[in-house]
This record gives C-alpha cells, structure tokens and sequence, in this order.
C-alpha cells in the first residue's frame, strides 16, 4: 500500500477534541453595523484563494481589522468580535493558521519555497477539532499555543507537518503573533445571525446604546460583552483586550 504523505491525512487519522469551540469572526464596527442590519455574515471576495468565502478563527478573536491604521477617536474603526455556534455554517476547508498571514510571506522560512497554502488545507468533518488533538492534545493548550509535539517523532517526508510544528513552536522574534497558532475555518455560505450569535464583544459606547441592544435581542439569547475605549488609540491594540474577554467569556461558560 503506498502511503500518502499530506498534512490533511496526517491530521484526520486523530481523534477529535471535545467540546468544540465557538467559531469567531472579528470586523470593525462599521461593518458590522451591515452584518447585524442584514442579519447575516456575508461572503466576501477572497485575494488569496479567490473566491468568495466567510472566515472564522476556531475559538480565537485572531483577525486583525485595520491593522497598521494611525490612533483614532472614529469609533468607525474600533473592532467587534461575533462568537457564534460551532455548527454555524458548513465548513468548506479548513487551514491550520492565517491563510492571509501565509500569503504575506510571514510564515515562509518554516516552509520550502515551493509550499502552497493548500498543501495544508482539510476538507474532512471536524478537521479543526483534530488539528487541536494533532498538535496541542487539548482546547486549554491550543487557546494557549502550547505544543507538545515531539519533531523527532514526525515521519521525515512529513515536511508540511513538521515546517508546521516549528512554526507553532518557534520562541524567537514572532511578528505574525497568534495568528500561526489560530485555525482557520471558512465558508461558501452565507451565516445567520439568528440562533447562530452566541455572543458579541463591542465597545462600550455601542453596546451602552439601547437602539444597539435591542437590534441584538431579536438574534436569540446573546451575550453582549462591552470593553472600554480611549481616545487616539490604534484600533488593532484593542485586539488584546477582545482576546482576553472572549477567553474569558469560553471559562465562564464551562467551554474551556
């Protein structure tokens, strides 16, 4: 039988963690005024894949809205994080990281020049819950970015795997953040709010208004969670702030 070296087989044969995790979309909160208006996440057109797709982070708030904009008081430009149901959309490939992030060239010295982002994609049921289990055993350590993968494990022909595990572990100069550790789910169709939103993470001028809060109310039981603002700040360093509320939020839902 000749074996067939890829990361998606190597990645299926694993069992999938459990529970699974809310799929998380980050925007600015200008967009996301046409997302609750419309009731619904809308497909985009895709630069890297080229196509037409709706992305999630699994479990993470990874998406970097406006980043590198100049500090700002237009709360325009603020982010706003949707946390909705695992089973929210049809998963119609999965990446193991920023597929933008990879495109950038961010992640390129783990790699062979020759590398193409879909040498890691999977299109198997539960692919990101067996990437947890593939590469962190656990939701706690891949919300942590802990690996506990040993490389001298690893096949030696598994050269997309093992460029993976050193990307994942690497401790030096990381100017592509988490996004190398945040699985990345996307989708041909568009999502519904309604039943799907679990929760959304705003700032706290937006979510003190009652026009906002009663546009949330008609999507189902949300969670509304605000985080403060400041004046003349860069939108992308609200991002941490979003992070630890959203993992919070997973710890005082029993998720993690």
């Amino acid at each position: 039988m000749t074996i067939q070296y890829s990361f998606s087989n190597f990645v299926e044969k694993f069992k999938s963690t459990h529970p699974s995790l809310p799929l998380m979309h980050t925007t600015d909160a200008y967009s996301s005024r046409e997302i609750i208006n419309t009731e619904e996440l809308s497909v985009r057109n895709c630069k890297v894949l080229k196509d037409r797709f709706i992305y999630f982070f699994y479990g993470r708030p990874s998406y970097r809205p406006n980043q590198g904009s100049d500090p700002t008081s237009n709360m325009a430009y603020f982010p706003v994080c949707f946390v909705l149901q695992s089973n929210c959309a049809r998963r119609d490939g999965t990446l193991p990281f920023d597929s933008g992030a990879f495109a950038g060239n961010y992640f390129s010295r783990y790699f062979h020049k020759n590398t193409n982002v879909l040498n890691f994609d999977m299109s198997f049921p539960l692919a990101a819950e067996k990437t947890v289990t593939a590469f962190f055993e656990n939701n706690r350590l891949y919300l942590n970015g802990s690996c506990n993968v040993d490389e001298d494990s690893l096949p030696p022909f598994e050269f997309e795997v093992q460029g993976y595990v050193d990307l994942i572990k690497s401790k030096g100069s990381n100017v592509f953040d988490q996004r190398a550790t945040s699985i990345e789910i996307r989708t041909k169709e568009n999502v519904k709010l309604h039943q799907n939103l679990i929760a959304i993470i705003a700032p706290r001028p937006i979510v003190g208004d009652i026009s906002f809060r009663d546009s949330i109310t008609k999507f189902g039981n949300v969670d509304v969670i605000d985080y403060e603002v400041t004046p003349r700040k860069k939108p992308e360093d609200y991002l941490l702030k979003i992070e630890e509320l959203a993992m919070s939020y997973l710890q005082k839902k029993g998720i993690i």
